[in-house]
C-alpha cells in the first residue's frame, strides 16, 4: 500500500528555519518539505516490523521507533564525504557553508550507525563514515562483451539529470567529449536520460546526433 506524503516549498522555508535555528544541516530542508505527518496519521492502530527510512537527512523529521521496532537506514552514500568534496570544490562564504553541513552529517551518520538496527550503503568507500558498521550493497551492472548486432544507440548517459554530480558528468559529455567522437564516428548517436534535466543539458537535444529523455 502506498500512501504520498504532500511536499511544497512553504514547507521547505519553514524546515530551512528550523533546521537553521537547532544546528542541523540546512539540507535537512529537502527531506523537511515533506508532511510526513499527515501520511503517519493515515497508519494509526497498524502494526508494522520495521521502517526503512532512504536517507539520513530524513532521520530529523519523524520518530521512526514510534512506527515500528526496528530502523532501517538505506543512507545510500555518505552525505557528508558528498559536502566535503563540494567544500574542497568551492570558496569563500559557499566553502563555509559546505564545510559546515560536512561537519553537522558526519555527526549524523555517526548518530545512525549508533541507533539504527542497520544502515545500508552502496559502496565500501561511502562505509567509513558510518565507523565502518554500514552493509554495503554494491549497486553495478555486468558489462558484456559487444557483438556485431546492430544498435539502435551508441552512448548513453542515464541518471537525474538534475543532480549536481550527474549535470557536470553530462555537461563534460555534451561538450568537449562528445565533439571529438563525431569527429572521429560522424553518425554516432547519443541518449542522455534521466529526470530533470537542466536547460542546458535540454538544448543539446538534437544537435550532433545527441537525444536528450527526460524524464525517462
Amino acid at each position: 500500500r502506498h500512501l504520498a506524503a504532500k511536499a511544497s516549498p512553504v514547507r521547505a522555508l519553514s524546515a530551512g528555519l528550523r533546521a537553521f535555528a537547532r544546528d542541523l544541516p540546512l539540507q535537512d530542508a529537502l527531506a523537511g518539505r515533506i508532511d510526513f505527518e499527515s501520511a503517519f496519521r493515515q497508519l494509526d492502530g497498524e502494526e508494522h516490523d520495521l521502517v526503512v527510512c532512504m536517507l539520513t537527512r530524513t532521520l530529523p523529521w519523524f520518530d521512526p521507533k514510534s512506527l515500528a521496532p526496528r530502523l532501517i537506514v538505506d543512507a545510500i552514500d555518505a552525505l557528508s564525504r558528498s559536502m566535503d568534496e563540494r567544500a574542497r570544490g568551492a570558496r569563500g562564504p559557499m566553502r563555509a557553508l559546505w564545510n559546515r553541513e560536512a561537519r553537522l552529517m558526519r555527526e549524523r551518520e555517526r548518530v545512525a550507525a549508533r541507533d539504527a538496527d542497520a544502515v545500508v550503503v552502496v559502496g565500501h568507500a561511502e562505509n567509513e563514515p558510518f565507523g565502518g558498521r554500514a552493509i554495503v550493497i554494491p549497486v553495478g551492472v555486468e558489462i558484456l562483451p559487444l557483438d556485431r548486432a546492430a544498435r539502435d544507440i551508441d552512448c548513453a548517459f542515464w541518471g537525474r539529470l538534475g543532480f549536481f554530480a550527474n549535470v557536470d558528468a553530462a555537461e563534460i559529455l555534451i561538450q568537449p567529449i562528445w565533439p571529438i567522437v563525431r569527429e572521429a564516428i560522424p553518425n554516432a548517436r547519443l541518449l542522455l536520460a534521466g529526470a530533470d534535466a537542466t536547460g542546458a543539458i535540454r538544448a543539446a537535444d538534437g544537435k550532433l546526433g545527441i537525444e536528450v529523455v527526460s524524464p525517462m
